[in-house]
């Protein structure tokens, strides 16, 4: 009987051992876990904060990008706006009615140009037997073309549109007879002309003066040249025999 009291508080003890063991494996798992979670929720704290900052920084780039489109779409519509007020000017200025009836209209087609699809400017501004006349109004808008500063390097849509005003207005002041043109199409239609005529004599001497240019001998040519023709006169002429002995002979 007492031997069978020993075994029974045996079996207990091992039983205690045995559950404390579990218990503090069990206790050791748990925390390892909680380390473990630890560990992964610093690191993704320590990754979210470049995400974070990058995306802040998209974030006023963004806005910095957005400022600014802003600030050039109303540059832009300034502009138009301006540009557009300076036409409605222009027709305005060149829009009035003379005494003797309607404004005469810009014929269809370009001025200058061959077949139907041109039109002589002359014959048009009614000035086909007054030729002189012609030609002293293609005078005055040369003239005025310097004299408001337009930029002959360009052609005519690209000039400013208040220039353009200003040389219309100079130009029929000069020859009244240009008030019975809608829109002051002859004096465009000349200094159109002379523009282009201007940019094409320019760049024609631009290609001469490159031509002319490009004819030059290169520097080692020419020193090459001199040398040899220093040479030639110290060895008394081409053959190589100085003067003295031909004239002995």
């Amino acid at each position: 009987m007492a031997k069978n009291n020993s075994n029974v508080k045996v079996e207990k003890v091992q039983g205690k051992t045995t559950k404390t063991r579990d218990e503090n494996e069990r206790s050791k798992a748990q925390h390892s876990v909680t380390v473990a979670a630890k560990k992964g929720a610093v690191t993704a704290t320590a990754a979210t904060k470049p995400n974070q900052a990058t995306k802040k920084a998209l974030q006023d780039k963004n806005s910095e990008l957005e400022t600014r489109i802003a600030t050039l779409t109303a540059q832009l519509e300034k502009e138009t706006a301006a540009k557009a007020a300076a036409q409605k000017k222009l027709q305005a200025a060149g829009g009035q009615k003379n005494a003797g009836g309607e404004l005469r209209l810009r014929p269809k087609g370009t001025a200058g140009a061959g077949g139907a699809k041109g039109y002589n400017l002359m014959f048009e501004m009614g000035l086909g037997d007054n030729k002189e006349k012609y030609l002293a109004i293609g005078r005055s808008v040369r003239d005025n073309v310097s004299k408001v500063g337009l930029d002959k390097s360009k052609p005519y849509r690209d000039q400013p549109a208040e220039d353009l005003g200003r040389l219309f207005a100079l130009v029929r002041n000069e020859h009244k007879f240009l008030g019975k043109f809608d829109n002051n199409w002859p004096i465009a239609e000349l200094a159109k002309q002379y523009l282009r005529n201007h940019r094409k004599a320019h760049n024609k001497k631009k290609q001469a003066a490159a031509t002319q240019e490009d004819e030059l001998p290169d520097i080692d040519d020419v020193e090459n040249t001199e040398g040899s023709e220093a040479g030639e006169e110290e060895n008394g002429g081409p053959s190589g025999r100085d003067g003295g002995s031909e004239d002995g002979e």
